[in-house]
């Protein structure tokens, strides 16, 4: 799937804001993760915490596009990138 589509299944779920701070990186991992069944939220979330130079914590990430903190770390955990 290419940057467009991935954007614009995601701008069904979250504010177009978030998707616009994400890098190509970022929506391949969301793109990755729905694929094993999270949610689209949790997906752009978890795709947030792999863009560079963001600056933000994954707190703040969750806290940011709604979702639970639990969910994000273990949507990172499920994907290999808990450090």
């Amino acid at each position: 799937m290419e940057d467009m589509e991935y954007r614009d299944f995601f701008s069904n779920f979250v504010d177009d804001e978030y998707l616009e701070l994400a890098d190509d990186e970022a929506l391949e991992y969301a793109w990755s993760y729905s694929e094993t069944g999270g949610s689209p939220k949790t997906c752009v979330a978890l795709g947030l915490s792999e863009t560079e130079n963001l600056g933000w914590s994954l707190d703040e990430i969750a806290d940011e596009v709604g979702v639970s903190r639990k969910a994000l770390y273990n949507a990172r955990d499920e994907l290999g990138l808990v450090e």
